[in-house]
């Protein structure tokens, strides 16, 4: 009588072990994660310098997806390092909004980024395949906003090289 009950319950269990880990698993491949990215890449930092219309290859930080249902998120320098990285651990529920870092640092430190269409045309409601605060690489065309802020363009996709893990208390936002 023993073993059935034990073998209902490996049952039970088998499950609840494939659990925990990442909390958002991606339900669907993306059309823009890339199997490899470009192999030199320069830091977010250095490519706010890059003058309008010059293509650059970065590497940083997601954060701040599909801001208004567009294709669009935040890079940041990964010089910079996130609340809960290293030492940088400031007991923060969010890791990925960098608040343990002052402001000045986060406006020097961080990129937008805009997915276009071939014709240049803004995306929306596109699957990214992104998470915050993965580590990508990608390449784009420099851009500047309407107020004058720098932007990258990218119209191929981008190489997840890292994605960091977490305890289960840690929820990442759908």
């Amino acid at each position: 009588m023993r073993t059935p009950l034990l073998v209902l319950l490996m049952a039970l269990a088998l499950p609840l072990a494939a659990c925990g880990g990442d909390t958002t698993p991606e339900a669907k491949p993306s059309k823009w994660v890339l199997k490899q990215g470009p192999a030199e890449t320069v830091s977010i930092q250095s490519a706010l310098a890059v003058e309008p219309g010059e293509r650059v290859a970065v590497l940083g930080r997601v954060q701040d997806i599909n801001r208004d249902g567009f294709a669009q998120f935040v890079l940041y320098d990964t010089s910079v390092p996130y609340c809960g990285e290293g030492a940088q651990d400031c007991g923060c529920d969010t890791p990925w909004d960098y608040c343990c870092i002052d402001i000045d640092t986060q406006k020097r430190s961080r990129m937008p980024v805009e997915l276009r269409d071939a014709q240049g045309k803004l995306l929306r409601g596109e699957h990214l395949g992104l998470r915050l605060l993965d580590l990508v690489a990608l390449e784009g065309t420099m851009e500047h906003t309407e107020s004058g802020s720098p932007l990258l363009v990218v119209t191929q996709g981008w190489e997840r090289r890292e994605r960091p893990t977490f305890d289960d208390s840690i929820k990442f936002p759908q």
